[in-house]
């Protein structure tokens, strides 16, 4: 059977956790999982490919995520960074500068400010919307004295690039064992949902009885074998242009 869960990680240390937790607590399904690493517009491709092989759901994280979302027609778990993510991260560095920039998407920084309240240092939240702002946000940061970027990868990477340094927040297992028990409840759901709707088909497709349904604009959706008889005018027709049917507002034709 083909994967129904790809996990798509936006860097190498984190493809490489998803695997051992696949490995240690999906033992049993794990060829339904399947692991790549592609960061933002990189994994299009793939995770488009994935969909048309049958993959139900998607799990990922950061910008990553966001972008894969608006991209497919299939759902997507995200990755919830928690503090004790941000506190890894943080622990990277031997002394804290004034100013740390807490870099990312919105559902990677959620939160830092309880975070800030709770260590006594001053956060300064980078919220990107998408990977085109990144350097402009980052670079202003940094020119407002923010000395150390934590953040997500892509951020990280442009803080290396422009000389700060950079600490990227890891997803530790935990987080990555719920997205993906997440997104195993999420694809049974749904294949029992397909199930129950291809039994009703059939159901509909083998009655005696002629079974027209419509929509709330009074269009046909539904124009069942039976129907097709009584009227002599094709589901297609029907569908398409009503064909010669009238639908009343009680239901009765």
């Amino acid at each position: 059977m083909e994967a129904r869960i790809l996990f798509v990680a936006p860097f190498a240390g984190l493809a490489k956790l998803a695997e051992e937790v696949v490995a240690e607590r999906f033992a049993d399904s794990s060829h339904l999982i399947k692991v790549v690493k592609g960061d933002l517009q990189e994994c299009i491709a793939i995770v488009k490919q994935a969909v048309e092989d049958g993959v139900e759901v998607i799990v990922s994280r950061g910008g990553t995520a966001s972008l894969i979302k608006k991209n497919v027609n299939i759902p997507t778990v995200h990755i919830q960074v928690t503090v004790m993510d941000v506190l890894r991260a943080l622990r990277q560095s031997t002394e804290y500068p004034e100013k740390i920039g807490i870099a990312g998407f919105e559902n990677v920084i959620y939160g830092c400010e309880d975070l800030a309240t709770l260590l006594g240092i001053t956060f300064v939240e980078i919220a990107l919307k998408n990977e085109n702002e990144a350097p402009e946000k980052i670079a202003a940061a940094v020119e407002n004295g923010v000395e150390l970027i934590v953040g997500d990868a892509i951020s990280t990477k442009l803080a290396a690039r422009i000389g700060v340094q950079g600490a990227l927040i890891q997803s530790g297992k935990e987080a990555i064992y719920k997205a993906i028990n997440e997104a195993a409840l999420i694809a049974h759901i749904r294949r029992e949902e397909q199930e129950k709707a291809e039994l009703l088909g059939t159901v509909i497709d083998t009655s005696a009885e002629g079974i027209i349904a419509t929509d709330t604009n009074d269009r046909i959706t539904i124009f069942n074998p039976m129907a097709e008889k009584i009227f002599q005018v094709s589901h297609l027709e029907a569908i398409m242009d009503d064909g010669d049917v009238r639908v009343c507002k009680n239901d009765q034709i």
